[in-house]
């Protein structure tokens, strides 16, 4: 059959036509069977997903991690997925694998805060704070006024020292929700430390306003005030909390330190009698009582609650320290000897505890264990202000290495420039060296930071007697003797003035 042009047109377009609509057909064929595989896949990851869920309420972490990465094969890009893997991988403390998934998940979907925060929770746990802190600010980025992201933000930087940021942090989170209390003690414990203590004292008032029972505001009021010397204030504060809560152990003890510090003993023994029974196996509470115990030169009373101490644990050599230190104000040279020994086995290089030793020997006569002990606390620590003053001071009085002596006592002068006893000292080893006028001159500068003085005024004496004045001489020993009755070396002197230059009285 032959066809016209118009007819063969007509026949071309309907083939056309016809495979246009194959084509369509096949496409679309082939669309279905793809979004019915999708489908497919994305049921097999959720069922995957649910298992993965009832394991992990169960705690069998394992299993729901492993089936939380069938889940995520059949869904790679899925946000859900990648962060709930970098969650699972935290709880089973895998920190590396968390990091990873959870990197991921940020790169999915940069706008998402969970995964930053599950990040910066790894980095904090690695110790890698500052990129903790960029994921903290890169999620204010999405969400400014988010309140979890600012306080773990701010406490970041209180870790980093970073308290100026801090404190911008802590007041953006007051300004948004200024009745947390919180908010406000941690501005006053940032402002103590850097000792703007006012300032401190505004926002913890407000912390206190905030939450009247919340203690730690009371407390840390106290110490600021304590700081200020204000101690009845803090006294006042601890007291407040007391009320509060009767069994709070840090109160008792901060009421003890003052008590002490202010020679009030009758009530700091109280505290530490509290302590005691609330904390019966806290040694400090025991080393404590007996410190105070020596003070009030109770010695007994001290050696009955040290070995009481020693009963609960017998490797305290601060409980041997004080055993040592009661001993020797008892006159026991032996049982002093053996507790300051017994506690330089427990801590061989405690510079005080072999001053002691060596105070004692120096007292007992033993000069040379004494020098030897004094060397080696100078040696263990150089700044050791009562040693460099100690040994000087006996060579001195034995007339022996007096130029030595000159460098060790003014070593310690150098610690402690206002010291009288030290500068007696000195005055002693120039008299030793017969330079009478240097001598006079620094214990009369002595006494003004000593005052009143047994063995002062006695030197006094015996530089006046050098320099020829038998008056000023008489006058200086009469008050040494005022001040030590029973010294008998200032006796026979003052007799010996009498008897040679016949003074009467």
């Amino acid at each position: 059959m032959k066809l016209t042009f118009t007819k063969k047109v007509i026949f071309i377009f309907a083939i056309c036509c016809f495979l246009q609509t194959q084509t369509t057909y096949v496409l679309a064929t082939k669309r279905i069977s793809i979004k019915e595989k999708e489908r497919a896949q994305e049921g097999k990851s959720y069922k995957h997903y649910i298992l993965g869920q009832l394991y992990e309420k169960e705690q069998k972490l394992e299993k729901a991690k492993s089936e939380y990465l069938k889940a995520l094969e059949l869904d790679e890009f899925s946000l859900a997925l990648n962060t709930t893997l970098g969650r699972i991988c935290i709880k089973l403390s895998q920190w590396n694998e968390a990091e990873d998934y959870l990197k991921k998940s940020k790169e999915l979907y940069p706008q998402s805060a969970k995964p930053r925060y599950l990040l910066a929770l790894v980095y904090t746990h690695q110790e890698k704070v500052a990129l903790a802190i960029e994921e903290y600010l890169s999620i204010l980025e999405i969400e400014p006024d988010d309140l979890t992201a600012l306080g773990f933000l701010a406490d970041l930087y209180v870790v980093e020292n970073k308290f100026d940021n801090a404190i911008e942090v802590y007041k953006k989170i007051a300004e948004l929700k200024p009745e947390i209390a919180i908010v406000y003690f941690n501005l006053g414990i940032i402002y103590s430390k850097l000792e703007e203590f006012d300032k401190a004292i505004e926002v913890l008032e407000k912390a206190k306003e905030l939450e009247p029972k919340y203690t730690p505001s009371h407390l840390a009021l106290g110490v600021i005030y304590e700081l200020k010397g204000d101690k009845e204030k803090a006294i006042s504060l601890y007291e407040e909390v007391l009320k509060i809560n009767p069994l709070n152990i840090n109160v008792y003890k901060h009421l003890g330190e003052i008590y002490l510090q202010q020679e009030m003993f009758e009530q700091a023994m109280a505290q530490y009698r509290l302590l005691i029974e609330l904390l019966p196996h806290e040694i400090d509470n025991y080393i404590s009582l007996a410190y105070i115990s020596l003070r009030e030169k109770n010695v007994k009373n001290a050696i009955e609650i040290l070995n009481k101490a020693l009963t609960l644990d017998k490797k305290q050599a601060q409980v041997y320290f004080l055993l040592g230190l009661s001993f020797a104000q008892e006159g026991n040279f032996a049982q002093a000897e053996d507790a300051y020994l017994r506690s330089l086995q427990i801590d061989p290089n405690e510079d005080s505890v072999i001053f002691y030793l060596g105070a004692l020997y120096e007292r007992n006569n033993f000069k040379d264990k004494a020098e030897e002990q004094f060397k080696k606390t100078i040696d263990i620590n150089p700044e050791n202000a009562e040693a460099l003053n100690y040994l000087g001071y006996m060579y001195a009085e034995e007339g022996q290495n007096l130029e030595e002596a000159k460098v060790l006592i003014k070593h310690a002068l150098e610690i402690e420039p206002e010291n009288g006893a030290y500068l007696d000292s000195l005055g002693w080893v120039y008299y030793k060296l017969g330079r009478f006028e240097e001598a006079h001159r620094l214990i009369e500068k002595a006494l003004i930071f000593a005052g009143d003085d047994a063995v002062l005024f006695e030197h006094l004496g015996d530089i006046y007697l050098k320099q020829g004045d038998i008056d000023k001489a008489k006058i200086n020993f009469d008050k040494s003797l005022e001040l030590k009755p029973d010294n008998k070396e200032i006796k026979k002197k003052l007799f010996k003035i009498k008897k040679e230059h016949g003074i009467n009285e």
